[in-house]
């Protein structure tokens, strides 16, 4: 402790195929097994759609979110570029974060979204669409609740573009409030060896 290593070639902690590693320039890298993730979250509020079937914001403790009906008629989309961070190749773990708005009902059948998403790089275009659901009782307290789903195959080139629509489709609980939806990502380092290039 408070002394320096110095290291003139890369320094592996690990095995062989699963280890970070600390290259000579004392760059950071995870291989193999040695996960470590991120959140690409978007923000409901910067949201972008057909006005009509924009969700309305509501402020909740000083915070404006989305809230969505039980109509589950409304969605909101937004686009952004996987980070440096991100492990080419590997897939993309969709999720949302909601909660019930304050004497609204749990229903029978709770709140379920659709998160449709389209994924751009120069090897051409993929998209689909993962459901998201809460019960009835995950919704009861009131508190956050967090909900994921199959992940799809991600990007296999740095600076792919991630679009994605959130929208509530089904369930008969009351309006739920949307806080942030995205998907959780692999990272093979902080960020990437070079500038175009991993």
């Amino acid at each position: 402790i408070g002394s320096t290593v110095n290291v003139n070639s890369a320094m592996r902690v690990g095995d062989r195929t699963n280890n970070t590693t600390f290259e000579a320039d004392g760059s950071m890298v995870f291989n193999g097994t040695a996960t470590v993730w991120e959140d690409l979250n978007f923000r409901p509020l910067s949201g972008v759609g057909n006005p009509t079937t924009l969700p309305d914001c509501v402020t909740i403790n000083t915070t404006i979110h989305r809230e969505f009906t039980s109509a589950n008629n409304q969605l909101s989309g937004d686009s952004k570029e996987l980070p440096h961070s991100y492990k080419l190749g590997s897939a993309l773990s969709p999720h949302a974060h909601i909660f019930l708005k304050s004497g609204e009902s749990v229903g029978t059948t709770g709140v379920t979204f659709t998160l449709y998403w389209e994924l751009r790089q120069t090897t051409g275009t993929t998209s689909g669409s993962v459901t998201l659901t809460a019960t009835s009782s995950q919704l009861a307290n009131g508190n956050k609740v967090d909900i994921s789903n199959t992940a799809f195959a991600g990007a296999a080139e740095l600076g792919a573009n991630l679009s994605v629509t959130i929208a509530r489709t089904g369930g008969d609980a009351g309006d739920v409030i949307l806080m942030t939806y995205g998907c959780h990502y692999e990272c093979d380092s902080f960020g990437s060896s070079a500038i175009t290039t991993k």
